[in-house]
């Protein structure tokens, strides 16, 4: 082939490639170029911290944010890691996820911008079984590492990440176990009389003590009657305005409200 001169340069992209392609003059021919398309260079990950508290903990067992953040950045340079940022959720139970610092570091951690998550116990992250499978999944699937210095875990092994699924189910267990006791507390109150709560229409408050309304009582069982006959929840307000009773909150009778007198366990248990 003789030599030529260059006319023009562009460039496509073919076959997962760049072609830089080189035309010969009068449009008798052309050659291509092909160059390898450079890589992106890699997004730098950061290490994280996260702390939270609630605000229950924090009024019962002093439970400090400072000095919880001051233990992960500990436990990161103990580690070699610098912490790129601490994140904070203040007053939010562990019970949900819905928290404005936890949805940002698992957004962060979707994009695979996290390194690794430094907390000081691992239901600071959360106290359901069912969210922390759930992180430990996202975590495996971004290769993100969690490490608790309570538990001396670090899900970087498979073994830590066996121990932290087993410790999660132990902090259900304990949740559902204490809200048991609140409930059983709140039966002890209802079936006592004692106020636990809003006084349910048909009783008033004395102390702590619930005391019955002669004339709601008497409002509740003809309640009962006109239901048990077929009669609406419309149709059981309209008595009530008759009777010139009001609910003990709202001014109007709506039948939501007639339903949830009807159906509580306070007045249940009085039949």
């Amino acid at each position: 082939m003789g030599a030529f001169t260059v006319y023009g340069l562009g460039a496509c992209h073919k076959y997962g490639k760049v072609v830089t392609i080189f035309t010969v003059p009068n449009g008798t021919g052309k050659i291509e170029v092909a160059v390898m398309r450079g890589r992106r260079t890699p997004k730098a990950k950061i290490n994280a911290g996260y702390c939270r508290v609630s605000t229950v903990e924090q009024a019962e067992h002093g439970v400090s944010l400072e000095a919880q953040r001051l233990r992960v950045l500990a436990m990161a340079e103990g580690h070699g890691l610098p912490l790129g940022e601490v994140f904070v959720d203040d007053g939010f139970s562990g019970a949900t996820m819905d928290r404005p610092a936890m949805k940002r570091l698992r957004a962060m951690i979707e994009r695979r911008e996290i390194a690794a998550v430094f907390v000081v116990k691992i239901d600071r992250l959360t106290r359901s079984l069912r969210d922390m499978l759930d992180l430990i999944d996202l975590c495996d699937r971004t290769g993100t590492r969690l490490v608790s210095a309570t538990e001396s875990l670090d899900t970087g092994s498979a073994m830590g990440r066996m121990v932290l699924q087993l410790i999660s189910a132990f902090a259900e267990l304990e949740r559902g176990m204490a809200s048991e006791r609140t409930m059983a507390a709140l039966d002890y109150k209802r079936r006592a009389r004692k106020v636990y709560g809003a006084v349910p229409f048909g009783y008033r408050r004395d102390g702590d003590a619930l005391v019955e309304v002669p004339e709601e009582q008497a409002a509740l069982a003809e309640m009962r009657t006109l239901y048990a006959s077929g009669a609406t929840l419309r149709q059981i307000g309209a008595m009530l305005d008759a009777r010139g009773l009001r609910p003990h909150r709202g001014k109007a009778w709506h039948p939501s409200t007639v339903s949830a007198i009807l159906t509580s366990r306070m007045n249940a248990e009085a039949v």
